[in-house]
Parts: C-alpha cells; structure tokens; sequence
C-alpha cells in the first residue's frame, strides 16, 4: 500500500490522515497520526493513532491475526501503562467494533489508539545512547509495575524492546517519565501456544533455543512472565551502559551468547553503576528462568536501590557521563567525590559552629556580668533559625561505594538474590511480601530439626514460647490459601499470627509431601518476618532445584533461625493443595 497523503480518508469513518508517523512504525502495520473530523490543524483537535495492516502476499494473513490479537489483548487491558485502544467510529452503528477493513486497495484491517506524544525509547537512545542512571532506573521500574499488572492477569507481552516503549509525553526536566508499552501483537495468555515471533537481541535463552531448532515444537517452553522479565532488564542493561551485553556480534554470535547466559556486568561501560545495580540487572537475565525476579519484585528493588544509593533522576541530563567525571585522574590531581563530600561537611560544621558560637557569646558574656541568660529554649530556636537542609539526596550515588577500578571485562555473574535492605526493624503484620527470588534451596541433611514430637498434630495451628526473650507468646494460623485449594502459577500464602516474632527469626513457608514432616519441608522462598507471602508455583515446577511437581501436597509456616540457618519449630501446618500438570 503506497503512504497515504496529507487529509486521506480511510472509509465511511470520521479519521483524517495528518502524516506517518515515520519512525513509530511497526514491522507488521503503518502507523498514522489521524484527526477526527475535517481539521487537521493539531493544535485544535483531537488526535488519534491508525494502525492499518501492511498488505503481503506471504505474510499478510499473519498481520491481520497480528492485530486482531492485539485489539482482543487491549480491549481487556486497562491501565496507564498500556496504550489505549478506542472504539472505530461510524455513524449510524450502534455497537463501534474495535478493527474494521479501510476502503484502501487490498481492504487492509485497522485499529484506533491513543497518541502518545513522547518518542519511543528506541528513538531517546539513538540520540543519547546512555541515560542517566536515575532515570533508565524510574522508566524500568514502571514498566516492571505494568507488566506485574499484566503478569496478574495471567498474560505475557514477549515483544519487549525499546521500539515498544512509547512516552506519553516528552521527557522533561522536574517530570516523571512516563513510559508506555505498545504492540501487544503476540502476546499470549502464559503457557498458550500461538503466534510466535520477536526480535533476537531481547529474547531470553529459553526462546532462542526454539528459534534455534534446539528443540522440537513440542516441547518448546510455553509462554512465561519471566521471557518479559529477561527482555526488561535487557533493556535496563542497554540504558546504563549504552550497549547490548554481548558486544558488536553476528546474529550466529549473538545466539551463542544469549545461550551462554554470562553477560558482562554493566559497571564495566558505566562506573558509575553500583555493584548492587549491577547484580539485579544480571539477575534479570539469568540463564535459568526461575532465577529471574518477578516484574513486582522487579520493580520494588529498582525503587529501593534508587532510593538507598542515591540515584535520582536527573530529567534534564540524559547524555552520558563524562570519563573525567567517572574517575578521578591517575595523578590525583582531582578530588573524589567522597574528599569533597567530606571537606564540605567539614566547611559546613565548621560555619555553623562558629555560628553557634557568635549567637550563644553574649549570653556566656552575660552571665559572666550577673544578667539572667535567655531560657534554653529560645537559645536552641535562635541558634537553628537557619539550618541546612540535611535531607537532600545526593545527585549521584556515593563515591565510597563506587568500584575502585574497572570491572574485568566478562566478570558478571548472575547473583542469586535481589539486593535488598538489611532489616532493621520487623514490618508490620499487614505488610504484603513478596519473595525476592525463586529459592533453590531444598532440604538437606545440614538442617537441626527440633524432636518431631514437637511438631503439631493434626496440622491447625502450633503455639510455642521463644526461650531466648521475654516476650509474648507466638501464635500462627493458617489462612489461605484455604484448604483443599488447586493452585497454579503466582499464589499468595498467608498466615495470622499474633504475639512477638523473637529478634534473629523469622517464618517459612514449606511444602511436603503426606507423611512427611513439615520440619523437613522445602521452603517456597527465603524466610520472611511477614505474614504473607507470594511465589511463582510455575516457576519452581521449572527449576529442576525444587521438589515442586503435579501432585497433592501439604503446606505449613515453620519457625526458623535466619543466620546461620536452622529450623527450630514447625508453628503450623497441615493444609493441602493440589498442583495439577
């Protein structure tokens, strides 16, 4: 189909062509920017996308399920996130379809969305090639949300790439970015067969496998939200270090690499990029699915580590960070950034002592003459009436914590935890946590069982008295999900409790088998101090780690020591569920 012109109609439809939308386009479909009604002036009107099947004889039958997948995906998906999609209309028909056939040559189908405004992600990095770090963090971080909503609803995007990431609006300075994902043209619902395709560089190991031929289609491995996981945090990898992991390679070199599953850290094109950094985005692209985080624990960690090392967003600076500000030169002729830290915090004591001093002089003079001093109070308000603000966030994280010389190139490893923040003070019963990585721990022989005539019978509830503190008893019970429950994929485990969980303890979630004992069951995820607890029972049937298979199996809440690791008391158990194949 040749471009259409400036003012084109499409059909007995109230849409005016204004112009292409050059480099937005799709592989499967021309993207127009549209007017509804006769004005094309855009400053004036309501604007629109048209997304209109390219015509191909070999192809094009592909295109249009391409698009009625995707209308059908969009109809049901409502969020900020995700593009919108509009009813077509018509005047006349009474109920609007979502995808009709445009009176051009061929009858191509079309659909109607919004605009967005801002350029796609692909385009921000072919101009900037890096972004700053806070801000490739703040565009991750709320596309893992979206794709924890759409992974909630059971549905996987696998086309994430940058070229499917629009913006709402432009970026700019004092602005949250705002990305939005596109093109839902192949996505499935987890583990539904269907239309396969994608681009090389952001598939995970396990579908590069199947486009390989590895493996037969048969045993192909279904739709998960882990390949989404994968291709984000490629992404991620991309916007800090301004390149793929794997280097310039052919596509026979790419392949090989990705199969490898070692990419290199992304400190060692970025110094700026902290250890921790570097170890969610290699956990992200782990080889093994069930070592990848989840789009919500995704998510989570980018807002903690941000928020905890430092990085914030600097809308207004996305090129990259020059080498003379990433490293001081060799000679020492330039200041670290933690020596000018340091001496500014130096200055500043030193000003507002001497401050102090000038304020508090007269009344240590006044004393000295016999005159009554002014009380304590207004002294302390008059000394503070100008204080420094100590709560700005630095605007890089600090240079003690940076590498001390580049990483050796290829010495990534994949990290088996997400980085998290030491606890330092038990949440609340009503906090919801979710695991911070797929365990593979399963029990072994290292574990120091209390007697199983401790364990309790029947498997309701157990209630024990902590020997090392004088506090509360410990009561846990069993809350969902209920009994007798079938379970598959992301399933929320919770428990009620009451009284005081001893310093150093914690509780986990364990499954066994019928006559077994709960104190000798696999844990589902690290041990936790909350009362709930959400895991991927997909996940861990794939890790060939964990014990997890079709089956019936007990699940209960078991009292652990977290360092060094011990199982000291089963507190409930005793509830079935079944994990059908």
């Amino acid at each position: 189909m040749t471009e259409l012109a400036e003012g084109s109609a499409i059909g007995p439809y109230p849409y005016r062509i204004i112009r292409r939308l050059g480099h937005k386009q799709g592989n499967m479909a021309d993207v127009y920017l549209a007017a509804i009604g006769d004005i094309l002036d855009t400053s004036q009107v309501n604007l629109v996308v048209v997304k209109i099947t390219r015509q191909d004889d070999t192809h094009g039958e592909f295109f249009r399920a391409t698009l009625e997948n995707e209308v059908e995906r969009l109809r049901r998906l409502k969020h900020p996130g995700i593009v919108r999609l509009y009813p077509i209309q018509r005047e006349g028909l009474r109920n609007l379809p979502y995808m009709a056939q445009a009176s051009l040559p061929g009858r191509p189908w079309f659909a109607v969305m919004e605009y967005l405004a801002g350029d796609t992600l692909a385009h921000l990095l072919q101009e900037r090639r890096q972004l700053d770090i806070g801000v490739a963090m703040e565009i991750t971080r709320s596309l893992a949300a979206t794709l924890d909503y759409i992974h909630n609803l059971n549905q996987v995007h696998l086309d994430i790439k940058p070229q499917n990431v629009l913006f709402r609006e432009p970026l700019q300075g004092g602005k949250d970015p705002q990305p939005v994902l596109i093109d839902f043209g192949i996505a499935r619902m987890a583990g539904q067969a269907g239309l396969e395709a994608g681009t090389l560089q952001w598939l995970s190991p396990e579908r590069v496998r199947f486009v390989r031929g590895d493996k037969p289609p048969e045993l192909v491995v279904r739709p998960h939200p882990s390949m989404d996981v994968y291709a984000l945090g490629m992404m991620l990898y991309v916007m800090i270090a301004g390149r793929l992991p794997y280097g310039e390679r052919t596509r026979k070199g790419i392949t090989t690499a990705i199969l490898d599953g070692s990419p290199t850290a992304p400190s060692t094109y970025h110094r700026m990029v902290h250890k921790e950094l570097d170890d969610l985005v290699l956990m992200a692209l782990a080889a093994d699915p069930s070592q990848r985080p989840t789009a919500d624990e995704f998510a989570r960690a980018l807002e903690e580590l941000s928020i905890r090392l430092g990085y914030r967003s600097h809308y207004g600076h996305l090129a990259p960070i020059p080498a003379a500000a990433a490293r001081a030169p060799a000679g020492g002729g330039g200041r670290s950034k933690a020596r000018t830290a340091a001496m500014a915090l130096a200055g500043l004591a030193l000003v507002q002592g001497l401050a102090l001093g000038v304020l508090l002089l007269p009344r240590v003079a006044g004393q000295s003459n016999g005159q009554t001093p002014a009380p304590a109070a207004t002294q302390v308000a008059q000394a503070t009436a100008a204080p420094v603000n100590p709560t700005q966030p630095p605007t890089e994280p600090a240079a003690a914590v940076l590498p001390t010389s580049a990483p050796t190139a290829g010495a990534g490893v994949a990290p088996t935890a997400l980085p998290v923040t030491p606890a330092t003070a038990a949440p609340t019963a009503a906090t919801h946590e979710i695991s911070t990585r797929v365990p593979t721990r399963t029990p072994t022989s290292t574990r120091t069982p209390v007697p199983a005539a401790t364990a309790p019978a029947g498997g309701g509830q157990a209630t024990i008295t902590p020997q090392p503190q004088n506090t509360a008893a410990l009561a846990v019970s069993l809350a969902s999900p209920t009994n007798g429950s079938t379970l598959r994929g992301r399933q929320t485990f919770s428990w009620r409790t009451s009284g005081n969980l001893p310093s150093g303890q914690a509780y986990e979630v364990v499954i066994y088998r019928s006559g077994a004992s709960p104190l000798g069951g696999a844990g589902l995820a690290e041990p936790t101090t909350n009362n709930t607890l959400t895991v991927d029972l997909d996940a861990l049937n794939n890790d060939s780690n964990h014990p997890l298979n079709p089956g019936v199996w007990l699940w209960g809440v078991n009292l652990v020591q977290r360092d060094p690791y011990q199982v000291l008391q089963s507190l409930a158990s005793g509830w079935q569920f079944n994990y059908p194949p």
